[in-house]
């Protein structure tokens, strides 16, 4: 089917059927949009390049590097070639040190040299090993001077390492794809490793209508004589080798001065002169976001925050953000303000605090990602801040296992899916998480003492998770083990809640289930809001602390509760979507999340609804009159508190076009046996629901549709695959029972009558639009026919559902009946 025609179908229907979106689409911001490229994956590593990396880092176990000064003349722009030498000041830290192994890119050596004495080398392209005239003793200290020249090489993703561009030359700190990942190596020899830590200084010839900018303290600028000027910058902040940045071009700065909670920082943006008044307004909110940070990370811990636009990008160099002028030459919109605040968010982790090793990228991804979470909550919100916590949710639920290939743990992170929608999403999903497991106060202390603690070094998970649990004083081993050592995610449905009188007040105990999405292990000391709801919309939250995969709670509270749901304020995410909201009119309800959208048709007074979509896969049935496949993925739960006169219908859009659609496992070969399956509640099992439309979109191959659910009734719906048995004007197997209702609508009384293909007694159960039992009687079948008379007299106007049990609970009715009660 075509596109085009798929779009005029889904037109027509939801002019037929009215407005059914009652989710908003999902924005693919941030890092996922535009930064990380999940799609530029490293090829997983071989025994050799493990072996490698973790040389790469046992260096600095021999040898600290103290110091680099790079001393690089930028002037050949038009062959894109640098020249000049990298000073390298170092100290043995054993005795009997021979030699040093240094990163460098396929450039040209002309000569290395210590205290005028020239040494010997082997380079091939990728290592630079120099032989010192005679060995070190510990603390002895050398400063190498390297004389090299060349083009560049940058990473063959086009993210990643010193790139000539048009007028402009800049570097990326980063080379994804590569292996390793670090690329200070591809543009000066180091030690090119997230542990190894020094010193800086830029010395930066270039044309005199070009000029270099580095990160550090600006500290001067000589004009030479042939029109060249040579620019100064000093980085007394140690930091690893893949945050120095450098750009070299026609950049025009704009510089202000930000006061905040912790004092004064400088701002600084640099752009060509054509795009500089377009940038600054697109970085309207940059004060913002430094205060946003300041206030959940601590003081700005460097001497400015610089952004210097480039093209391509973002990469976190400290005062010097390279960032891609195709994000900031639109205004502050989203995408930009995401980025924005990310890159920011580096600057506390990453710069200030960086990992061990790729295995932990998120330790310095998921934090900074989250930031551009806070920049929301500070800038516009907790709504929107909701929002974006929601939509990162979703689009980890969905996507993060195929960007990635599987669902992973955090940590160790395989290095082929170092850079994945795992490391970034489900990263600032974590740290979202953590911050509910602590609350606001604890989050605050725990994360900045992470932070003083390791300043400008380096940590693993083990060491996170220790500095987070003594600064405080909860254990979060639990937290760790559940959502950083173990992949998936947790889910948590009420199965059921009962309320007990106690004077003014009322004991409820709810038995609360976990289910586990992809997940090895389940949750424990997991804190959660719960919420209960009278029936007159009276509100009450309390916290419970749940632990493996049944718990049992109990609260008291100053009224009976009608209905109770978990998470409102979304402080966990888990592997259930939702949100709630009280309306008062007809039409659309706009609840976002819960997967199925709601149209309130009548409605007298007010009501209360929440819509929840869970992904993990719905309880089986003990009775399955059509042998139904049952969704694997996910089901879906209306509950809330409604009133006489409430009538509303509920859309559900099937999607099993692809092998990752959700549904796929449902209609992958065809749509024809789609039925929709409901219960009451937990403890009740599943049926078919009696009114609810499949409409297919296209051909019944597509894998593409529409469920309509009218009337709605409070409970649990999930799709399932079943041949459902003839109608009863066709040819009918005695175990398919048939029966009528009459009259309905009803007043003071109505008949049911029909077959049952189980002699004795049976049950009759009849619930109300809220899922609520409201009548049960017994009822005599011989010779599988029965005849019963139900008095109406006590129930309120309304639609009702009806099915049939035998008493051995071995066979329900194949379809519940509806019956609409009008008394006049």
């Amino acid at each position: 089917l075509s596109v085009i025609l798929r779009i005029l179908i889904i037109v027509m229907l939801l002019f037929a059927f009215g407005s059914t979106q009652a989710q908003p689409l999902k924005e693919y911001y941030g890092c996922k949009a535009r930064h990380h490229h999940y799609f530029s994956k490293a090829a997983p590593l071989s025994p050799a390049e493990l072996l490698e990396i973790t040389t790469s880092n046992e260096r600095s176990d021999t040898i600290d590097i103290l110091h680099y000064s790079l001393n690089l003349d930028f002037t050949n722009f038009s062959q894109a070639m640098i020249s000049g030498n990298c000073e390298i000041s170092i100290k043995s830290k054993m005795d009997n040190v021979n030699s040093i192994s240094l990163d460098l890119l396929d450039l040209n050596i002309d000569s290395v040299e210590a205290q005028g004495v020239t040494l010997d080398y082997n380079y091939d392209g990728n290592f630079l090993r120099v032989n010192f005239e005679s060995p070190l003793s510990m603390d002895d200290e050398l400063t190498l001077t390297i004389h090299y020249n060349g083009h560049p090489t940058p990473a063959a993703s086009g993210f990643g390492g010193l790139v000539f561009q048009g007028s402009i030359a800049y570097n990326l700190g980063i080379g994804l794809g590569e292996t390793p990942y670090n690329y200070g190596r591809g543009w000066f020899p180091c030690f090119d490793s997230f542990v190894e830590r020094s010193t800086f200084e830029f010395n930066i010839i270039s044309n005199g209508n070009k000029r270099a900018y580095c990160v550090g303290t600006f500290t001067g600028q000589d004009s030479l004589a042939n029109g060249s000027v040579l620019r100064h910058y000093e980085m007394n902040q140690e930091i690893p080798t893949y945050l120095a940045g450098i750009a070299v071009g026609n950049y025009e700065s704009w510089q202000t001065t930000h006061t905040g909670a912790f004092g004064e920082v400088p701002l600084e943006i640099l752009a060509l002169p054509n795009n500089l008044s377009t940038v600054v307004n697109s970085f309207q909110y940059l004060d913002d976001s430094v205060d946003a940070l300041e206030k959940w990370w601590g003081a700005y811990p460097w001497e400015r925050v610089g952004y210097v636009m480039t093209g391509n990008g973002a990469m976190e160099h400290p005062t010097n953000v390279a960032y891609p002028l195709f994000l900031a030459d639109d205004g502050p919109v989203p995408v930009h303000n995401e980025v924005m605040s990310h890159e920011l968010g580096h600057h506390w982790w990453g710069d200030l605090v960086t990992l061990t090793g790729p295995e932990n990228m998120w330790i310095k991804e998921g934090p900074a990602e989250y930031s551009s979470h806070l920049f929301y909550e500070h800038v516009f919100g907790k709504s929107e801040f909701n929002r974006v916590v929601m939509e990162n949710l979703l689009l980890v639920l969905e996507e993060a296992h195929l960007d990635d290939g599987a669902y992973l743990a955090l940590s160790p992170m395989l290095y082929e899916q170092t850079y994945g929608t795992h490391t970034y999403q489900k990263g600032a999903l974590v740290i979202h998480n953590l911050r509910g497991y602590l609350g606001d106060s604890l989050f605050v202390v725990g994360m900045r003492s992470v932070l003083e603690t390791f300043a400008y070094g380096s940590m693993d998970a083990v060491q996170f998770r220790d500095q987070l649990t003594t600064a405080t004083g909860v254990d979060l081993n639990p937290f760790f083990d559940a959502w950083i050592f173990a992949p998936g995610y947790a889910a948590y449905e009420i199965e059921s809640m009962v309320s007990t009188s106690q004077g003014a007040n009322f004991e409820v105990e709810l038995s609360v289930q976990q289910k586990l999405l992809a997940a090895t292990i389940f949750h424990t000391q997991v804190p959660m809001t719960v919420t209960f709801v009278d029936d007159n919309f009276n509100f009450y939250k309390d916290k419970m602390v749940l632990s493996g995969e049944f718990s049992n709670h109990n609260f008291i509270l100053p009224f009976e509760p009608s209905v109770v749901f978990l998470n409102e304020d979304y402080e966990l995410n888990l592997a259930v979507t939702g949100s709630n909201k009280t309306v008062t009119e007809t039409g659309q309800a706009g609840i976002a999340y819960g997967g199925m959208a709601v149209k309130v048709l009548e409605i007298v007074d007010s009501a209360f609804l929440r819509v929840e979509e869970y992904r993990v896969a719905p309880d089986p049935s003990p009775i399955n009159v059509y042998d139904a496949k049952f969704s694997k993925n996910h089901y879906f739960r209306v509950a809330g508190v409604v009133k006489d006169g409430f009538l509303a219908k509920g859309t559900i859009f099937y999607d099993g076009k692809n092998e990752e659609d959700i549904d796929y496992d449902l209609v992958s070969v065809t749509e024809d046996s789609l039925v929709l399956l409901y219960r009451p509640s937990p403890s009740e099992d599943w049926y078919e629901y009696p009114s609810y439309e499949v409409k297919i979109l296209g051909l019944n191959t597509d894998g593409y549709g529409a469920i309509f659910i009218e009337p709605l009734q409070l409970g649990e719906y999930t799709l399932a695959n079943a041949v459902v048995p003839p109608t009863a004007n066709e040819d009918v197997l005695l175990e398919k029972n048939q029966w009528t209702i009459f009259p309905n609508p009803a007043s003071k009384e109505f008949v049911i009558e029909g077959t049952f293909p189980f002699n004795g007694i049976s049950q009759i159960t009849l619930y109300d639009i809220q899922g609520k039992k409201v009548l049960q009687e017994t009822i005599k079948v011989k010779d599988n026919h029965f005849t019963k008379t139900i008095n109406t007299q006590g129930l309120p106007n309304g639609v009702y559902l009806l099915k049939i049990v035998d008493s051995e609970m071995k066979f329900q009715s194949d379809k519940p009946q509806m019956i609409t009660i009008e008394h006049h």
